[in-house]
């Protein structure tokens, strides 16, 4: 990959690669967390997203800045989750004309696999999983105790 990939169309991509159906704050986290980490030569932090260790592991703020400017753009809806009083981030109709072809198959298709397996997690599932795989991103963790075994 010669030139950087806006981390903005990372983001929408994974929100696309959900296929209609709503993807949490965890999930959305986690899974551009994991993007960064199976390409990082490629999506260096200064270009990406920088996360940091946080309650449930690697967070970074400017994700959901992303994502309200996304759903400002039309591409993105964000949802009032119906049982909790997080939000759901969902592809629009809109966001389905957008062409992914400037991001490089292998990454597109790392996406697809990450954004089902993580949808297939449950939350605490997806957060334990990436404690084993990054403990250091379990110092600041509320459950860190419980899921750092």
């Amino acid at each position: 990959m010669s030139r950087a990939i806006p981390r903005k169309d990372i983001l929408l991509s994974i929100i696309v690669s959900a296929h209609g159906n709503p993807i949490s704050p965890i999930q959305l986290q986690k899974i551009a967390f994991l993007v960064g980490q199976q390409f990082n030569s490629e999506l260096p932090p200064k270009d990406y997203y920088e996360f940091v260790p946080y309650d449930y592991g690697p967070f970074c703020k400017e994700i959901y800045t992303d994502a309200i400017n996304l759903e400002k753009e039309g591409y993105v809806q964000i949802e009032p989750s119906p049982h909790h009083t997080r939000r759901l981030y969902r592809a629009t109709y809109s966001s389905r004309d957008v062409s992914f072809s400037h991001i490089p198959p292998e990454l597109q298709q790392y996406i697809e696999q990450a954004v089902e397996w993580a949808m297939d997690l449950s939350f605490r599932e997806l957060v334990s999983s990436i404690y084993k795989h990054y403990p250091e991103y379990g110092i600041n963790s509320i459950f860190s105790s419980q899921f750092a075994r």
